[in-house]
């Protein structure tokens, strides 16, 4: 049950970084006036999708604090890393990005990196 902890909040993590992506990718470039940007800024927070990435963010920063309550922090943080990975699928499959042979050599080292750093609890 403890790993849910970490595994929810690399799947919020996820999750915010797609819906922004997607977001964003329909709004105009920010404003160079700072009145713009302010006004640019209220306008996406306004957005119901916008929205649902800053609960998410607060609920897996809750589910982040659960998850340090149960493993040491050099145990855990390894598995946000997993969120790369996650984003790079799910960039592919959702916004046609390619994935490249040093993307994958990179998100190999990564899962390479966590598995070694977390094959031991102590």
């Amino acid at each position: 049950m403890a790993h849910t902890y970490i595994f929810a909040t690399v799947l919020l993590s996820i999750y915010t970084q797609l819906v922004l992506k997607w977001q964003l990718g329909k709004m105009p470039s920010l404003p160079a006036s700072l009145s713009g940007k302010l006004i640019y800024l209220l306008t996406l927070i306004s957005e119901p999708w916008i929205l649902s990435t800053l609960v998410a963010t607060f609920i897996g920063g809750v589910s982040w604090m659960a998850a340090l309550s149960k493993f040491p922090v050099s145990y855990a943080f390894p598995f946000v890393s997993l969120a790369f990975v996650g984003v790079l699928v799910f960039d592919n499959i959702l916004f046609n990005e390619s994935i490249t042979v040093v993307k994958v050599l990179g998100m190999s080292l990564i899962v390479s990196g966590l598995v070694i750093s977390s094959s031991q609890l102590k």
